[in-house]
């Protein structure tokens, strides 16, 4: 016998919600890294720093446009209470989540009204559990930076829920009262967006007439908080301006704020369509609209609708924000995965402004209910399933470059996977290894730059199976090379993670991290199964002779010799074009390179000779009559490995050329190198994102 549709759509949504809130956890799992990523290590690991050094401003600073006030008070108890591990901020971040489901559920019970059947109430709750733990937020579930985004939209709610109740003529509505102020005032302390919260209270309570003297105190919280807040305010370098885009990108604007408010849809067909993203976020403003009109006409009577209109109307205000400041960042920027957790909200929101509605269509269990919520419930699931998915590729690379920050590495490639600066990664590297703190402070990264230079101890006998894959020289860090490569140590040792770098004297001069281990064979790896992939640095000078890979806590070790040393020194630096001697008569011969790089850059006095004719599809190959000390600049894709070059022959000098992420100075100084010789580099990526382009004098 088949279910009745009230079954089904009943035991789908039992089974379903406590599933969604597993598969989170199981996501933050798996995603979860010890390693700080991007805004944390100004606004997280130097915080902390900086408040133990006295200056107690930090706490109130800027971070961008936002005073996250409450987070850096989570990021402070995570580095004094739990040795900065992370697993606090995430943990935080799930306590938010549940709890703006709790506020939720309050709403919507009193919403429905006393005299409503609980179970389809219920059944909605159960709906908005699944609804706010949806996979589509994931960067916020599982970044323990991302705390402010849940406080800024869970406060104002609870705010503006408090108020409402203060309405109410019973004993409690004092306490309730004083409540919302109270958290009407932390708002600010979360995002930018706080700020609109106190305003909004003001409005609404005028609407429910609460007297001159609720709406004084509240009027003027409001004014202290704004004043507070813009005062010392800076706009944020890079971002966009109010007034330029409702002057000359008005437009855009609209259709920013509806694909901000309409992303939780645009996530649920894959990412395949921004207008329907945008209808899904003008449905919601005019079903809105809908209920403002009915309300305004008699708001006493409606005072818990136009409690949820105003707080659709502050996450309306977070978007018009979002986009005042984005927009030049492109319009899709609207669909970034942190921004679908206001949208979410919001739409969580509507369904209670619209529960009556929604109960009697359940009341019937018609088909125009059931078959639609069951599809919209597939389509959630899809999404959440991916919270299985393992990052440890991801992670692993994340971990390699703390290894960096460690050693001081200067590897823009590696440090831009956890910081927008690579150069910041450096400082912060350098301020906070030295006293352990964060992910520096735990056992496999601890101290690793120290061992530099000292003797490492008995070398095991025994060899590993394994290679050395590439040793890269790094652009503008002269005194380390990347190597990688792969190993595979003796039956039934698994557990090895980090790796030194021994030379002939036996003193340390690397450090590396272990991949996960590879069970299956590969025609790649020599057949040989239980690899390991090993990333990580070693100095310079000891780059090009015989080395030792000695893994931790194993009984053999791998015997290498890295390449030679390459026959040029590559920079990227802004006075790179002051460093350029070769002149188009150098050039010997060019098929292939009479294009240019993707920006079709240009400098007077000067040649752009690259591989991008028609697309990165382009190849080539150059050769150029050089003497010893020439010196071009140099700029490739953002994937390489196809990009080669060769001295002569290549019997002394040949290899990849290195990633040069920005025109960068090739001055061939090697000592090694004859007074004359000639240089071929040849560009065979045809993938996306590889080319090749050379700058040089325009004159014979």
């Amino acid at each position: 016998m088949l279910p009745s549709r009230e079954a089904l759509v009943t035991w789908t949504l039992r089974v379903l919600a406590p599933l969604f809130v597993l598969l989170a956890v199981v996501g933050a799992v798996r995603n979860y890294t010890e390693v700080p990523h991007w805004d944390m290590w100004p606004s997280y690991v130097d915080f902390y720093l900086r408040i133990g050094e006295g200056h107690g401003g930090d706490w109130w600073s800027l971070h961008n446009e936002h005073r996250i006030v409450l987070a850096r008070l989570l990021f402070w108890l995570d580095h004094r209470l739990f040795s900065g591990t992370l697993w606090f901020l995430l943990v935080v971040n799930y306590l938010l989540v549940f709890a703006a489901f709790l506020t939720f559920r309050a709403i919507l019970r009193e919403r429905a009204g006393a005299d409503a059947d609980s179970k389809p109430v219920t059944l909605a709750s159960l709906f908005v559990l699944l609804c706010l733990f949806s996979w589509m937020q994931k960067e916020n579930l599982t970044w323990g930076f991302q705390s402010q985004f849940f406080l800024a939209q869970w406060l104002p709610l609870l705010a503006l829920w408090l108020l409402y109740r203060a309405t109410r003529p019973v004993p409690e509505a004092s306490r309730d009262f004083a409540l919302a102020c109270i958290v009407g005032v932390l708002c600010i302390m979360t995002m930018a967006s706080g700020v609109i919260a106190l305003p909004l209270m003001v409005v609404y309570a005028a609407l429910q007439r609460m007297g001159w003297r609720r709406i004084g105190v509240l009027a003027a919280l409001a004014v202290l908080c704004l004043v507070a807040y813009f005062t010392d305010y800076q706009s944020t370098p890079g971002h966009g301006s109010l007034r330029d885009v409702l002057r000359y990108r008005p437009e855009k604007l609209v259709q920013y704020v509806l694909l901000y408010l309409g992303s939780p849809w645009f996530h649920m067909v894959k990412e395949r369509s921004l207008p329907l993203g945008q209808l899904a976020g003008l449905a919601l403003v005019v079903l809105a609209s809908v209920q403002a009109v009915r309300c305004l006409r008699a708001p006493r009577e409606h005072a818990l609708q136009l409690c949820l209109l105003a707080f659709i109307m502050y996450i309306g205000g977070t978007a018009f924000g979002t986009g005042a400041g984005r927009l030049v960042f492109g319009l899709r920027q609207a669909t970034a995965e942190r921004y679908t957790t206001p949208a979410l909200m919001a739409w969580m929101a509507l369904l209670a402004l619209y529960l009556p509605t929604v109960l009697r269509q359940l009341a019937g269990w018609r088909h125009r209910i059931v078959w639609p919520l069951l599809a919209l419930l597939a389509l959630l699931l899809v999404l959440q399933l991916d919270a299985r998915r393992s990052q440890r590729p991801m992670l692993f690379e994340r971990d390699v470059a703390a290894v960096a920050m460690e050693l001081g590495v200067l590897d823009h490639e590696q440090l831009i996977r956890i910081i927008f600066s690579p150069e910041l990664g450096v400082y912060y590297g350098a301020r906070a290894a030295p006293v352990d703190l964060s992910v520096f402070g735990r056992p496999w990264l601890k101290d690793a730059g120290t061992l530099l230079g000292r003797p490492a101890g008995p070398v095991p006998e025994a060899a590993c199976r394994g290679a050395l894959v590439q040793m890269d020289t790094l652009p503008g860090e002269p005194g380390f090379r990347r190597l990688v490569g792969w190993i595979a140590p003796a039956t039934g040792e698994n557990n090895i993670h980090t790796l030194r770098v021994v030379d002939p004297a036996g003193d340390v001069v690397g450090y590396a991290l272990a991949s996960e281990r590879n069970r299956k064979p590969r025609a790649d790896l020599g057949n040989v199964a239980d690899t390991r992939f090993f990333k990580g640095y070693v100095l310079t000078r000891a780059a090009h002779g015989p080395l030792a890979v000695v893994p931790a806590d194993a009984g053999c070790a791998l015997r290498v010799t890295g390449p030679p040393a390459p026959p040029f020194d590559i920079t990227p630096t802004i006075m790179a074009l002051s460093k350029v001697n070769v002149t188009s008569g150098a050039v010997l011969r060019n098929e292939g390179w009479q294009g240019t790089d993707y920006l079709r850059s240009s400098a007077p006095g000067f040649r752009t000779l690259g591989t991008i004719i028609q697309g990165d599809q382009d190849t080539g190959t150059i050769q150029l009559r050089l003497k010893r000390g020439a010196a071009f600049v140099y700029r490739n894709g953002p994937v390489n490995g196809s990009q080669r070059f060769q001295v002569d022959d290549g019997r002394q000098f040949a290899g990849t050329m290195p990633r040069a992420d920005r025109w960068s100075a090739v001055v061939f100084d090697n000592p090694l190198l004859p007074q004359e010789f000639t240089l071929t580099l040849t560009d065979a990526g045809a993938g996306w994102g590889e080319w090749s382009a050379i700058g040089i004098i325009d004159k014979p």
